[in-house]
């Protein structure tokens, strides 16, 4: 039963992938914003704020457990997913044609040439990010 649900699986995992990611990548994004010193109005230094707030200093109290989160997120669902993928699509590398491959994971490389399967899986995902 596993191994029928197999393609679906992946298809949806795949098909979720950009928006995950995308979301990811906001909780770690920052910008620099200029702050005043109190004490000497002529000072400025610059402070990393979170896009999301910026009231909240990036990556350092309120903000790191949700960019800690973030970037476990990025490592195990934007990379690791990925990798998985590609190994278990090379694993079968010589077998691209052969129909039980075709239906597990033929989604990822049909219409490509047989040398490029992994086209669709590293560099148009990898314009994503």
């Amino acid at each position: 039963v596993i191994t029928d649900s197999l393609p679906v699986l992946l298809i949806g995992m795949y098909s979720v992938w950009s928006p995950v990611t995308r979301n990811l990548l906001e909780y770690i994004d920052s910008v620099a914003v200029p702050v005043v010193q109190a004490d000497n109005p002529d000072a400025m230094s610059w402070d990393s704020r979170w896009v999301g707030d910026t009231r909240l200093l990036a990556r350092r109290g309120e903000h790191a457990p949700s960019f800690c989160v973030a970037v476990i997120g990025l490592i195990v669902w934007s990379f690791g997913f990925l990798m998985v993928l590609l190994f278990r699509v090379y694993k079968q590398r010589k077998n691209l044609r052969d129909p039980k491959t075709l239906r597990s994971y033929g989604h990822f490389y049909n219409g490509f040439e047989p040398d490029y399967f992994y086209w669709e899986l590293l560099v148009k995902k990898g314009e994503t990010v």
